[in-house]
């Protein structure tokens, strides 16, 4: 950042559609407060700062986006609004008709060639801005905790990102430094893994959300928990005022679940799957250990400051007009319509096509249909055929079997007789002799 001509940042989206779900819940106050943390910290690099507000058809987002704004007026950001642009043009929809998280990549392609384009364009910040409610702020590792030199590390990377990650286990408890007491836990970096193994999000997949760990800092008074998931990230603590550490701190792999303060993260818990078309949610995989890289701290002043969100929800934020730069958006109008235009025409391509598969299909079946009809009567006439000559094996088995009846009955009738003149002549024997 120190040889930066100019510093973009944006954070809009994931403060709306992450931070401010009812699940994590964080307080706009923690929100409010380290984002004026944060829009300070920028103004003391001395660079040129350009803030994008990116579209969202969220509601929280308007609060969000207000925010910002008046951060930008207060320090003299250079700011493109694209969420002010696509609302006046009705454009939010068609935005996040590709990815409501994300933006269209030929857009912010065009918009990031403009913004190079008109780098000496940007503006300087103004002079003379203080912000009193600064704390001391301090990034460790884990390696800085007592205990940890008997952890094992990972030295994690992809097409974006190094790190290396620490991995803590169950029942091993690093315990902060006495130089730590007083500073408290704004947000943590974690990258779960598994051995070293990444979990992957390409192609749709949800590996890298729903496998998640979870952090426990304790103290003599209280114990916080946090959920982070599978991919390289920093999470903010919303509890951080409930936390503060002391000469008996911790931070360990929460096994037992149990701890005072639980944040949950949106983002493991959100998938489902659709097998065989039934809408199922996919239950979360807990690791068997926590994969910590760092942890942002803060000595100092860390309370809220008294805001009226209401009253700022509907404040009218005026940016100096050298300080908009929202002519830089690209014509997006125009890009709808000839996205449309394009759309129609393969449409109708593909509509021509399809037709054509369909009337071969259908001529595919009419002959099929034949084939089968005719298959269908061979088959009867086979029956047929059949059924007859069963009839005449059976009347010929009729005949047959009737005239063995009749031969079978003469031949009793001889049988008898003879037996009538056996005993016959058995009788006149016994006569002759008596």
């Amino acid at each position: 950042m120190r040889d930066a001509t100019l510093i973009i940042t944006e954070s809009n989206i994931n403060d709306a559609n992450e931070k401010l779900q009812s699940m994590e819940n964080c307080p706009l106050e923690v929100l409010y407060r380290n984002l004026c943390w944060f829009f300070y910290e920028l103004y003391l690099t001395k660079k040129r700062v350009l803030v994008l507000v990116l579209p969202s058809s969220l509601p929280r987002a308007h609060i969000i986006n207000q925010i910002q704004r008046k951060l930008c007026a207060l320090y003299g950001f250079n700011m493109i609004d694209m969420h002010k642009c696509y609302q006046q043009n009705a454009l939010i929809e068609f935005y996040e008709c590709y990815d409501r998280d994300h933006p269209l990549p030929f857009i912010m392609r065009s918009l990031g060639a403009n913004i190079i384009a008109h780098l000496p364009s940007f503006r300087d910040s103004k002079d003379n801005v203080h912000f009193d409610k600064i704390p001391e702020f301090k990034v460790i590792a884990p390696n800085a905790l007592e205990g940890s030199n008997t952890l094992k590390t990972y030295r994690l990377e992809n097409s974006a990102f190094c790190e290396v990650a620490y991995r803590i286990p169950p029942h091993v408890r690093l315990k902060f430094p006495v130089s730590l007491v007083g500073y408290t836990p704004i947000a943590i970096h974690t990258w779960n893994c598994e051995e070293g193994r990444l979990f992957s999000i390409a192609n749709g997949s949800c590996e890298g959300y729903v496998h998640y760990s979870q952090i426990l800092f304790s103290n003599r008074q209280t114990t916080l928990s946090k959920e982070s998931c599978g991919i390289n990230t920093t999470l903010e603590c919303n509890y951080t005022n409930a936390f503060c550490i002391d000469e008996e701190s911790f931070v360990s792999y929460d096994c037992d679940d149990n701890a005072e303060h639980k944040e949950t993260q949106f983002m493991i818990h959100c998938w489902f799957s659709y097998a065989q078309g039934v809408r199922k949610p996919i239950a979360p995989i807990k690791l068997g250990a926590l994969y910590l890289c760092g942890i942002l701290l803060a000595k100092g002043d860390v309370s809220f400051e008294s805001v009226d969100f209401k009253h700022l929800a509907n404040e009218q934020i005026l940016l100096q007009e050298e300080l908009s730069f929202d002519f830089l958006i690209p014509d997006v109008c125009i890009l709808k319509e000839e996205l449309l235009k394009f759309c129609k025409i393969l449409e109708s391509k593909e509509c021509a096509q399809m037709q054509q598969n369909i009337s071969a299909l259908n001529a595919q079946l009419q002959a099929t249909n034949a084939e089968f009809v005719k298959l269908q009567n061979a088959h009867n006439v086979l029956i047929q055929a059949a059924n007859e000559e069963i009839k005449k094996a059976q009347s010929a088995y009729n005949m047959l079997l009737n005239e063995a009846n009749t031969r079978i009955s003469a031949q009793n009738h001889q049988i008898n007789a003879l037996k009538e003149e056996i005993q016959r002549l058995q009788d006149l024997r016994m006569q002759e002799d008596s």
